[in-house]
């Protein structure tokens, strides 16, 4: 019974360190995922420190981007007007040009209207001769 005794009193130590072990095994695995859930925290919190910077810079960046669109826009613009400007000049001045075609025109007819009355008078003094 003695050996009986000391078979079971070294199987219930055997199982006791294996429990030890365990613990110890388990409380490691928990010790380090507390370890990591702390980092984990501690790299949102600075996530979230810069955030407010991050937000102010694309901010920034949104309002330098539409300051330079609205810029291009004004270009943009004011080049349609001064083309609109030579355009209404270039019009002008075709019309003006025209108008003077027709009116030279409506003179050379004149002279040549003159013209021709004064040969067709030279003609029939010239027959009458």
């Amino acid at each position: 019974m003695t050996q009986e005794l000391t078979a079971t009193k070294a199987e219930l130590t055997s199982r006791a360190r294996e429990q030890e072990v365990m613990a110890v095994l388990s409380e490691r695995q928990w010790q380090s995922a507390y370890e990591e859930a702390i980092k984990d925290r501690q790299k949102l919190m600075r996530e979230l420190y810069d955030l407010p910077d991050k937000f102010h810079n694309t901010e920034s960046q949104m309002k330098e981007i539409m300051s330079e669109y609205e810029e291009k826009m004004k270009e943009k613009e004011w080049q349609k007007m001064k083309t609109k400007e030579r355009h209404q000049i270039m019009m002008t001045q075709l019309e003006n040009h025209i108008t003077d075609q027709e009116q030279d025109t409506i003179h050379w007819r004149t002279c040549f209207s003159q013209l021709a009355a004064l040969a067709n008078g030279a003609i029939d003094r010239c027959r009458g001769c």
